[in-house]
């Protein structure tokens, strides 16, 4: 039963000497903690690697999208007066909908 494995388990933790204990905790550091360092390590190691990819990859799409905003041009200074004029009547009227705060 329950009980008795109990009863089991303290008669052998109070047998136990004091290097016993210490081989227990040295068996638990290598079988968990140093496994889970060198997990978190590669880890750290790949998120490295992927993130010079990335960045190299941002690059490149980067400087390709210049290169297509500069072989269609720039929106027009007329093109760019009107969707600021939409933005400022779109919020404007965002304002006016919204209730006002009482006091």
């Amino acid at each position: 039963t329950a009980e008795q494995i109990n009863d089991i388990a303290y008669e052998i933790e109070e047998g136990r000497t004091k290097l016993q204990s210490e081989e227990i905790v040295s068996e638990l550091v290598h079988s968990f903690l140093l496994p889970e360092v060198q997990k978190q390590t590669t880890r750290e190691k790949v998120k490295s690697q992927q993130r010079k990819h990335l960045l190299a990859a941002h690059k490149v799409v980067h400087k390709e999208g210049e290169g297509v905003m500069a072989m269609h041009g720039q929106p027009s200074s007329a093109a760019e007066g009107k969707a600021t004029e939409d933005k400022a009547t779109q919020e404007g009227e965002e304002k006016s909908t919204s209730p006002e705060p009482e006091k």
